[in-house]
């Protein structure tokens, strides 16, 4: 398998972790990534919080699903 291959593998390994654990876990994940940033100071109340989390991973999961099927396939 071509080194590119592995590196988009191991790449999309780590987001595919990372959003995994925020659908998991949106409480840590809301304190550990989103709470500082300004951009997203509206979103107040916890249950907002958990919905947002969830939200904002649910595409980066089916995305990384789609390029690992593609590059199990061609690659």
């Amino acid at each position: 398998m071509d080194t590119r291959l592995v590196v988009a593998q191991v790449a999309i390994g780590f987001v595919l972790a990372f959003c995994l654990w925020a659908q998991l876990f949106p409480r840590s994940n809301w304190r550990l990534f989103w709470s500082w940033q300004y951009r997203f100071s509206h979103v107040r109340g916890e249950r907002e919080q958990i919905a947002f989390v969830r939200r904002l991973t649910v595409l980066p999961i089916v995305v990384c699903v789609i390029l690992t099927v593609i590059i199990q396939v061609w690659g």
